[in-house]
């Protein structure tokens, strides 16, 4: 359920972010300065159930204590973000529930890098940028085929072979609802070689700014979920980018702490 709200609301993460923080999600009103103000990771506005343990911090490093989402009793997944991507206020460790932060693609550049403070003022994806959401994702077991499956349950869809694409097994094309085309969505379709399916992406060509996002478990992480949202002009240029994102987040990741309840 969750997953197919995201799918509606593809395009809100540019104009509306939701309860979760994200670093560089307002703009101060009356600031003199012509650059924009990132806003920190607040951690008045995703606050968890249960306080996390007391970890160490490190130098020029945010500390993310990441929690699982309205639960308590799970574990907590430690995380230590360099600044050029995250800040938060004050020197101690966040306690969170999840968070947005943004990169451009290929350099994997933070919104705070030098050169890149005009990144939120941008429309759409100039600037090869990415859109990253983590979650705790920790004693759920991932079945990408089932939930495939629910997203496409109610959709008018057809195997599409004129969008064929190397990297993927198969593509299939969902109509939007009648009178609103413009939300159609394409499904491209990872399988392992028993046709069991492994990953995909979503995509909307035909919206003002074509899009596609994909959830992902990180390959030595299993616990993190990965939902990250990309210019569809990087498409064919999937795999590495996939690879880019997994491995730049896997090094952020301490370790996964056991529950503390």
């Amino acid at each position: 359920m969750r997953k197919s709200l995201w799918i509606g609301l593809g395009l809100l993460p540019f104009f509306f972010h939701g309860s979760r923080a994200l670093a560089g999600d307002t703009v101060q009103p009356n600031s003199p300065d012509p650059i924009l103000r990132i806003a920190p990771i607040d951690r008045s506005r995703s606050m968890p159930l249960e306080q996390g343990p007391t970890v160490p911090l490190a130098p020029g490093m945010t500390t993310v204590l990441m929690h699982f989402y309205g639960m308590r009793g799970r574990p907590i997944i430690w995380l230590r973000i360099p600044q050029e991507y995250v800040r938060s206020r004050g020197n101690a460790a966040v306690n969170n529930i999840g968070f947005y932060f943004e990169i451009t693609y290929p350099d994997l550049k933070g919104a705070f890098s030098e050169g890149n403070e005009g990144l939120f003022g941008c429309t759409g994806y100039c600037h090869g940028r990415i859109m990253i959401e983590l979650m705790n994702r920790s004693n759920v077991a991932p079945n990408a085929g089932a939930t495939l499956a629910l997203m496409m349950r109610f959709k008018h869809c057809t195997i599409d072979h004129s969008l064929e694409s190397a990297s993927f097994s198969k593509v299939e094309r969902c109509d939007g609802p009648l009178n609103f085309p413009q939300v159609r969505e394409d499904f491209y379709i990872e399988e392992s070689a028993d046709k069991q399916v492994s990953g995909y992406v979503i995509c909307n060509p035909l919206t003002p700014v074509p899009m596609c996002q994909e959830w992902m478990r990180l390959p030595k992480h299993g616990d993190v979920e990965v939902h990250y949202w990309f210019s569809m002009h990087d498409l064919p240029r999937w795999s590495a980018l996939h690879r880019s994102v997994a491995n730049l987040i896997d090094g952020f990741v301490v370790k996964t702490i056991p529950a503390q309840s």
